[in-house]
């Protein structure tokens, strides 16, 4: 890894053609990609789920959360056709995927260029999506289930004791 890249290290790796198919053909997805996501300042990424096939939904928490606070966090939805992928070798020796070369190509994603719902508490994994019914469902501190409303307005929220 270079040295610029390891010393921000709040980068998120994207591959997809792993599997080399008819629906991926047609799709255009030929060979195997990969891009480099900086995540935005002040964010550590907790979980990731691809939705609808053409869009990543990132499960933010902030990186200054404390015990004395409720913490906050967002989720993000970030569309995958916008994003840069690079060709890499299929390979099968690791040590040919060397990630420099998906620096020169990485994307700082932006909060403000992005849907973004905000979430008043520090979140956990895992985040789970649902393409059919177009929610995500989130876990927060304190034993908090929250399920946003993906395609609708910032104050769609369901929020659950449990």
């Amino acid at each position: 890894m270079s040295e610029s890249l390891s010393s921000d290290g709040n980068y998120i790796g994207i591959v997809r053609g792993f599997m080399h198919n008819q629906r991926n053909l047609k799709r255009g997805y030929s060979t195997l990609e990969a891009v480099l996501l900086s995540m935005p300042a002040g964010y550590n990424c907790a979980d990731l789920s691809l939705y609808k096939d053409a869009q990543v939904v990132f499960l933010l928490n902030g990186a200054t959360n404390t015990p004395e606070t409720s913490g906050d966090a967002c989720i993000m939805i970030v569309q995958a056709n916008e994003l840069p992928f690079v060709p890499v070798s299929r390979s099968n020796d690791l040590s040919l995927w060397k990630m420099h070369h998906l620096q020169d190509s990485s994307v700082c994603i932006q909060t403000e260029n992005e849907k973004v719902r905000n979430i008043p508490h520090s979140v956990i994994n895992p985040l789970a999506v649902s393409a059919t019914r177009g929610v995500a469902c989130v876990f927060a501190a304190r034993k908090r289930a929250l399920v946003y409303i993906l395609e609708g307005d910032e104050d769609d929220i369901l929020e659950t004791e449990c």
